[in-house]
């Protein structure tokens, strides 16, 4: 049914959730398995969570954090802008138009509030009805899956915020659907450390599966999908929770692989296996690096102790030159655009993911991290572009609405002034005749005066001598 309303598909296409929204409306999720799934997974994954570091730690692993460029590319959500008021507690605004419209009964909004508002606003074909269509499926989507809690309710806050859908675009949703995750963690971890066994974790929690598919070679990704964005698309849902509730949280080691999107293509490069690994890194001297050392020739172990040498802890413009040193060649199989971005790795990669960079075992892993960040980047100026270009599109819908009205109003000025000319004319016409009457009336009475003069000549004559008489004799 929504998609043959396209003025509610035109507003949401215009919010920071359109990729995701238009994701499920084109139902892309895959599951494979429609049973109802088990928490256990995630009970076990949210207990290696450490609220002071905020970062997951699984067993020896060095401890890692979800950063809001994960949920930039998990979601598909815009990482600038504002941050969101108060996500816990907020009181009801019934000044708000939205809200006094669709949620005037409601004390506490919960799921049920949401699909009866829907239903209300969908029958509704005029354009405020589609804006409030918009607003009311924003709305269910943080309260089912960004923002999601126990009881299937939501703050008022959020529903204020989607009621002003011009203004939806100006939040941080990235961090703010981070924020909220960790928040909550840290509330459900300390009900437990008091006793509240039946205690709960809300927020996305399904941000945190996505982030260990995102950083990890577990789940095999779907063939084609390998750079959808948003990224809950490439993996089957169902063999996401199997393979976590099925590993050990010790084996889990986030940045350990990265997924790759195309099988390694050796007939085109010259570089061995070897060159590959020769930026040094501490966590290479095991074993297996020993064992290749002896099979190394005289003067590729001469280079690899030259190597060794060197400080450990090598800047990410040494590094940059040993890169751009080994990979001349493949550099070559880029156009000028992609070259520019690679040899500005020091500005793509940050320390995190440098350090990811430096543990790559082959040219594709590492060509993979820089090209999916450069992605990311580009994804995120253009879904930036497309904001303001939204704002202007919709600043400008505004401003000719607001001429239309003025021009409607000066019609109606127009239509008011000349209905007062027209009254003024016929009082003119009446006041002109009143007064054409009384000069018809004033030129008969002159006419029967002289009359009357002509009729008694002397009358005159008597008036003038008494009158003088009068005059003596006072």
């Amino acid at each position: 049914m929504l998609q043959q309303r396209q003025d509610v598909i035109n507003h949401l296409a215009e919010t920071p959730f359109w990729s995701l929204i238009k994701f499920y409306m084109d139902d892309e999720i895959v599951a494979t398995d429609r049973k109802k799934k088990s928490d256990m997974d995630l009970i076990k994954i949210i207990q290696c969570y450490n609220s002071k570091q905020q970062r997951f730690k699984f067993g020896d692993h060095e401890p890692k954090a979800i950063i809001s460029e994960d949920v930039v590319q998990i979601f598909g959500l815009n990482n600038q802008g504002v941050d969101l008021p108060n996500t816990d507690k907020s009181t009801k605004n019934m000044k708000d138009s939205f809200v006094k419209t669709y949620f005037a009964k409601q004390k506490i909004m919960k799921k049920k509030d949401i699909v009866e508002a829907y239903q209300k606003s969908v029958q509704d074909k005029t354009p405020i009805g589609a804006k409030a269509t918009a607003s009311i499926i924003c709305v269910h989507l943080l309260q089912s899956l960004l923002f999601a809690t126990s009881g299937t309710y939501i703050a008022w806050s959020f529903v204020t915020i989607c009621g002003a859908l011009d203004q939806i675009s100006k939040y941080n949703w990235a961090k703010g659907v981070r924020d909220y995750l960790f928040k909550r963690i840290n509330k459900s971890k300390k009900k437990r450390k008091n006793g509240e066994e039946s205690a709960t974790t809300s927020g996305c929690t399904a941000l945190i599966l996505y982030w260990i598919c995102l950083h990890t070679n577990l789940v095999e990704t779907i063939s084609g999908r390998e750079n959808m964005i948003p990224a809950i698309g490439r993996w089957d849902i169902t063999k996401i929770h199997k393979a976590i509730r099925d590993i050990r949280v010790e084996e889990i080691e986030i940045g350990g692989g990265i997924p790759c999107s195309e099988e390694p293509i050796r007939e085109h490069s010259n570089i061995n296996q070897e060159e590959c690994n020769a930026i040094p890194y501490p966590q290479q001297n095991n074993e297996s690096s020993k064992k290749k050392e002896k099979k190394t020739p005289g003067r590729k172990r001469k280079r690899t102790e030259v190597g060794a040498e060197e400080d450990q802890s090598i800047t990410i413009n040494e590094a940059q030159l040993q890169f751009d040193q080994l990979y001349q060649e493949e550099f070559m199989k880029f156009d000028a655009s992609y070259q520019k971005d690679f040899f500005g790795i020091d500005n793509t990669l940050g320390v995190e993911e440098f350090e990811i960079f430096k543990r790559g075992a082959s040219m594709d892993q590492k060509r993979y991290l820089v090209l999916s960040h450069m992605m990311i980047y580009a994804l995120d100026n253009l879904h930036t572009g497309s904001i303001v270009m939204n704002e202007t599109t919709g600043a400008l819908n505004r401003n000719i609405e607001k001429l239309l009205q003025e021009r409607l109003e000066d019609k109606q000025k127009i239509s008011s002034m000349h209905t007062e000319m027209i009254q003024l004319q016929l009082k003119n016409t009446a006041a002109s005749m009143k007064v054409n009457k009384l000069l018809d009336e004033i030129g008969s009475l002159k006419k029967k005066l002289l009359e009357n003069q002509g009729e008694d000549p002397d009358n005159d004559d008597q008036v003038e001598e008494h009158t003088p008489d009068k005059d003596t004799a006072i």
